[in-house]
């Protein structure tokens, strides 16, 4: 009975480990998209201005 109790708590806390290690990657995950995400619109508007400075000459 006791032996059951330990390896449920070892159980339980390798699953908490590797849910932590999962939302971190998530995490990151995230902010790297978000910063792509940035990158991309200032390179669109980026490609807006040159445009425009085309036009004007």
């Amino acid at each position: 009975m006791n032996s059951n109790l330990i390896w449920r708590n070892r159980d339980n806390r390798s699953r908490k480990k590797k849910i932590l290690k999962l939302e971190f990657c998530l995490q990151e995950t995230r902010s790297q998209t978000r910063k792509l995400t940035r990158g991309e619109q200032k390179g669109e508007r980026r490609h807006i201005e040159i445009k425009e400075i085309r036009d004007l000459v």
